[in-house]
């Protein structure tokens, strides 16, 4: 006899709705984010001390703020290849079970 893969395609379909829900709430976070540094000429202050902060850590914020966005670019490949993997499942399920005699 054959192995048996099981799967609940309505479990899973909920989970990368969920998981596309957390893509979108980082989004949302790194639009605000994004939104303020773009209304602030100097987020790390324009005095002498913010400079030197500035020097040290901006490219490393945008980095972060980069890297955030790659982020959820994966996250909403990721959900969607994941439902078409269960709709390939299903369908090719379904192709099978009408290839069984009652």
């Amino acid at each position: 006899m054959a192995d048996e893969t099981r799967i609940d395609p309505d479990g899973l379909y909920r989970i990368f709705n969920n998981v596309d829900g957390v893509g979108d709430d980082v989004q949302g976070a790194l639009d605000r984010v994004t939104g303020i540094r773009t209304t602030v000429p100097a987020p790390w202050g324009d005095d002498e001390h913010g400079e030197k902060f500035s020097t040290k850590n901006e490219l490393q914020a945008t980095d972060v703020l980069d890297g955030t966005g790659a982020q959820v670019t994966f996250i909403r490949d990721l959900t969607g290849q994941g439902r078409g993997a269960v709709d390939g499942f299903v369908s090719l399920d379904g192709d099978n079970s009408h290839g069984l005699a009652p």
